[in-house]
């Protein structure tokens, strides 16, 4: 199954990504790469996407074993290389889920699952950057 994404100069050092559907996403160099920051850096954009990727799984597979999520998120560290093209040599994403009698077991293999099973981003990335998931359960009535 192939994919297509189209990425347009907005100049300066913007560049905005469009895909099939015509969604889009504005892209943007740091101030000494002659950005003006003015959105993601397409490295960060990178991590975004593995959080996107691995939170749908992880919420889609929640949601099947019946569990309360009321909150979900995932912060996400990433180490890159000293030295250019500065890939990342390691990703911590720590999943956090909220919600009433969440079961932790269940948890644990949605997460894993997604790491060795569902995210083409993870799997992308992962022959270069170790990824490291842990998580919390933050129980909420």
């Amino acid at each position: 199954m192939g994919k297509k994404v189209k990425v347009r100069w907005a100049g300066k050092m913007s560049f905005i990504g469009i895909d099939e559907q015509n969604h889009s996403v504005l892209m943007d160099a740091g101030e000494k790469g002659g950005g003006d920051e003015s959105a993601f850096k397409p490295v960060d954009l990178l991590l975004a996407a593995l959080g996107g990727c691995t939170g749908i799984d992880v919420v889609n597979i929640l949601k099947k074993q019946k569990q309360d999520v009321r909150e979900f998120w995932i912060e996400i560290d990433g180490v890159q290389a000293e030295d250019h093209p500065r890939y990342f040599t390691e990703i911590k994403l720590e999943f956090v889920v909220r919600g009433e009698n969440i079961n932790k077991d269940y948890v644990e293999r949605a997460i894993d699952l997604s790491h060795t099973k569902y995210c083409s981003v993870g799997q992308t990335l992962g022959p270069k950057a170790k990824i490291i998931n842990t998580y919390r359960i933050e129980e909420i009535p």
